[in-house]
């Protein structure tokens, strides 16, 4: 074992020592670590939102194109042009395509959102039970002092 280990371990068992010790402080280190995983996930459904948003505007676009794809192929029919309707058939069913690997990603962040959302309300859930404890230290702790 390095003189690091050693001292790492001897670090760590002081510092556990003294939450135990402390136990108001060891929630209010919780507390932190909570309140940085909620500002954590609220970034994080607020970037997925944008991404949904965006993935909305992609995919109305790519329906737009479509449209005007499916239009030329009527054109290009009607005209007798068989080599464009040909041409003009095989864009559309690209974008098609595109279309559904788009509309793929949009369900998945939607999915990605529900979950964050759910993992949020738990953060916030656990947050107003270790407040809760918190107060609980700080009333105990106040009344050992007073009873001294």
């Amino acid at each position: 074992m390095s003189l690091f280990d050693e001292v790492s371990r001897f670090l760590e068992t002081r510092l556990e020592e003294f939450l135990k010790n402390n136990p108001h402080l060891e929630l209010q280190a919780l507390l932190e670590q909570l309140r940085e995983q909620e500002q954590d996930t609220i970034r994080l459904v607020s970037d997925l939102e944008q991404q949904k948003q965006r993935l909305e505007n992609e995919i109305l676009s790519v329906a737009q194109d479509i449209k005007t794809w499916h239009l030329r192929i009527d054109k290009a029919k009607a005209a007798g042009r068989l080599d464009l309707a040909q041409a003009a058939q095989e864009r559309e069913a690209a974008l098609l395509r595109q279309g559904n690997q788009l509309w793929g990603q949009m369900e998945g962040t939607r999915k990605r959102i529900l979950q964050s959302q759910e993992l949020l309300r738990q953060i916030q859930q656990r947050k107003q039970e270790v407040q809760a404890k918190a107060a609980q230290a700080k009333t105990a702790q106040a009344k050992a002092q007073n009873g001294c």
